[in-house]
């Protein structure tokens, strides 16, 4: 067990073993969805079948899509990224997939230009269930739990 003393020192040894922001090549952002009405009625919907076609964003899940727009333009602009670098990748879920399009339209103004911008890939997927991944989107997380 590490005491409040340790932890800041192991954190300070880690830092010097790795490469400031600025001289790092590449720079990854991750964002989780907004808000799906799958998540306000608490079921679980990782089956593909279910999930790439039901369950979109509620209106504070587009909000908050909205408001990770504000934040990822504050980061673009604090450290210079330059626009034409700037890929969403975002997996082929109808949750996941509004909240890149909310993001993309925005960050781009609806440039036509940016539109392979926006990438879908089932690789980005969430975790699996299992047997729990078949159901009909009706399962609820306590009974994964219990």
């Amino acid at each position: 067990q590490l005491s409040h003393v340790q932890l800041p020192l192991m954190l300070s040894h880690v830092h010097k073993h790795i490469d400031k922001p600025h001289q790092l090549r590449n720079h990854y952002l991750i964002v989780r969805h907004g808000e799906s009405t799958a998540n306000v009625q608490h079921l679980i919907v990782t089956n593909p079948a279910i999930g790439c076609v039901k369950f979109g964003l509620t209106e504070k899940g587009k909000m908050q899509a909205v408001m990770a727009t504000r934040d990822i333009q504050r980061i673009i602009k604090r450290h210079n990224f330059a626009l034409q670098n700037v890929y969403i990748y975002h997996s082929d879920f109808k949750r996941t997939t509004e909240t890149a399009q909310i993001i993309h339209e925005r960050l781009f103004d609806g440039d036509d230009d940016y539109r392979t911008h926006l990438c879908a890939d089932a690789l980005l997927r969430e975790r699996g269930f299992g047997a729990l991944d078949s159901n009909d989107g009706t399962v609820h997380y306590q009974r994964i739990w219990e």
